[in-house]
Order: C-alpha cells, then sequence, then structure tokens
C-alpha cells in the first residue's frame, strides 16, 4: 500500500469516524475521498487535503480497502455493528484474503463466512473476472471460486486433480444474471 504520513493517516481516520463503508459500491475510493473533501480536518492534522485527495487518487482498489481496514482496526469497531447494518466488515471479509504481495487467487466463498453476494462483490473490488462453479463427481456442487484471467488455468488444474468438473463463468455475466 502507498503509504500515508502519520498526519495524513489520522484525518483519514477522522473523517472515516463511524463511517460503515457500503461494499456494494465498484469505486471504494470514493467513498474515501468524499468524506475528506467535505471534511474541515485540515488545520487540526496539518495536512494539505488536496494533496493527500491526490495521494488517494492513486492508490488501487485493493489498497483502498486495505486503508480501509486499518481505518476499521484504527476505530477496533466491533462485527456486531456491521451485521446489523448488514454490511460487510472489512477487517473479516477483506484483510483474510488479501497479503502484502496482493496475490487473491484463488479465493473460495465459505457460506458461513459470508453470503454470495458478498462474495461477489469482493471479487469484483479484487478485479477477479472469473468465477469457476465446482461440482464433485455425482454433478453435486462443491465450491465456488474467484480468480482472474491469468490464474484461471492453475486453479483449473487444481481442480482436475481432485476429480472435479467445472463451469467458468465470467465474473460480469454472474452479477448481470443475478445472485
Amino acid at each position: 500500500m502507498k503509504k500515508l504520513e502519520k498526519n495524513e493517516f489520522n484525518m483519514v481516520c477522522d473523517c472515516l469516524n463511524g463511517i460503515i463503508i457500503d461494499f456494494e459500491q465498484l469505486d471504494w475510493r470514493d467513498s474515501i475521498l468524499d468524506n475528506i473533501y467535505d471534511s474541515n480536518l485540515e488545520s487540526k492534522w496539518g495536512v494539505n487535503k488536496k494533496e493527500l485527495i491526490h495521494k488517494l487518487c492513486r492508490f488501487t482498489n485493493v489498497e483502498s480497502l486495505e486503508l480501509i481496514v486499518d481505518v476499521d482496526q484504527f476505530w477496533d469497531r466491533n462485527e456486531n455493528k456491521y451485521q446489523v447494518l448488514g454490511k460487510i466488515t472489512p477487517k473479516a471479509k477483506i484483510l483474510e484474503i488479501t497479503s502484502e504481495k496482493e496475490k487473491h487467487e484463488p479465493i473460495i466463498w465459505n457460506s458461513k463466512v459470508s453470503s454470495i453476494r458478498d462474495f461477489y462483490m469482493v471479487a469484483q473490488g479484487l478485479n477477479l473476472e472469473c468465477i469457476i462453479f465446482v461440482q464433485n463427481y455425482d454433478g453435486k456442487d462443491n465450491s465456488i471460486w474467484a480468480t482472474s484471467n491469468v490464474d484461471l488455468l492453475d486453479c483449473l488444474l487444481d481442480i482436475s486433480e481432485r476429480l472435479c468438473f467445472s463451469r467458468v463463468v465470467n465474473l460480469q455475466t454472474v452479477l448481470i444474471r443475478g445472485f
């Protein structure tokens, strides 16, 4: 993640205090930027708002999500707050599938952890293009994977080694047809 200065990070945290990010958005940077643009916290933190906004505009979607996770951890928000509002917890949903190398493929849906809708939104936020519906040899549903086009072949090889059959669908097609 592009590093923010301590006072810049504190200003972002101050701007996002109590804000629950709506993970239905296609670009999470917009929420961060809107909150900073509307704030009057420049003098409090000694930050040039325009420079901070310019720096944040260069963040990728993943870097923006990691920033949201850091802000969430800073405020030590209770996961129940997200559950009551029906939102995805950044700490629970994003941190577990991101790494320092920004290697995310594949992510595999776990129905006990999130809804299928949340899974697709996270996959979209991570710029994964392919959804793989995996079945066992009896034709029963086994799992749902999300991956990039680059890692699709590796995923299919891994799936085939387990004697499972699969169907590959573009993520945008799945989103258009519904969850």
